[in-house]
């Protein structure tokens, strides 16, 4: 008789583990899916507050703006990650590619009007990488 109690509170027992692991697993697939989402979540919102640094410049712009943004994006290229490049349009349509770092040096932004921010880019997961300036007065010397 002994023996048989001790039997039936092994079963009882294996019984019991079985359950907890049932539920246990029950638990954690019905979260899996909540986990994806807040990761979801989490990177739109990380591309969202990046591109917000940026998108505050869109539109005309003093050339303090400017220069203040070219030094925003040279920051955030050197950080890596995410390379910001400029396209630069001058009076007359003439067109540059190039780097924050070069459209500081090789422009000119001592009495000039306002200059046209526009974003032209995004990579494939959304963040901007292409912001393009025009303004007619800029000096390409």
């Amino acid at each position: 008789m002994e023996n048989a109690s001790k039997a039936l509170l092994i079963a009882a027992s294996v019984l019991i583990a079985i359950a907890l692991i049932a539920v246990g697993i029950r638990i954690l697939s019905s979260t899996k899916g909540t986990t994806e989402q807040v990761d979801k979540v989490a990177t739109e919102l990380e591309i969202s507050m990046f591109n917000s640094q940026f998108e505050r410049y869109e539109g005309k712009q003093a050339s303090s703006q400017v220069q203040e943004l070219l030094r925003f994006a040279k920051r955030t290229n050197a950080k890596g990650g995410h390379t910001i490049s400029f396209r630069v349009r001058h009076g007359g349509g003439i067109v540059e590619n190039s780097t924050p770092e070069n459209v500081l040096t090789n422009n000119n932004f001592n009495n000039i009007g306002l200059t046209e921010v526009t974003i032209i880019g995004y990579d494939d997961n959304g963040y901007i990488n292409s912001i393009e300036l025009y303004n007619e007065d800029f000096d390409n010397d």
